[in-house]
């Protein structure tokens, strides 16, 4: 199949944009897009790929992990700020 089958709706088209860019000679570094599981989740993967002649050397790694710990801190942070809008209300 296609890449593009596997990739989340949101990453197809920087992902092709991406492509573009590797085919024209240029490396991509911290490449970041969602692949589709055989289960239907998704898992996030941070690319770094070079073109070298008619070959691409990648290196990906699976970021899920860290990018649910920066959604979970950005959540916790948004309800900090809340409760602390209200304490300052309150006095």
């Amino acid at each position: 199949k296609p890449i593009v089958e596997f990739l989340h709706p949101d990453d197809v088209a920087k992902t092709k944009q991406g492509i573009q860019t590797l085919a024209s000679g240029e490396p991509t570094i911290a490449s970041v897009n969602r692949y589709r599981c055989k289960d239907g989740t998704y898992k996030w993967f941070s690319w770094n790929t070079t073109p070298m002649g008619p070959l691409l050397y990648s290196v990906g790694r699976d970021i899920t992990k860290q990018i649910h710990a920066e959604e979970r801190i950005k959540q916790l942070n948004s309800e900090l700020e809340r409760k602390n809008e209200d304490l300052e209300r309150k006095i």
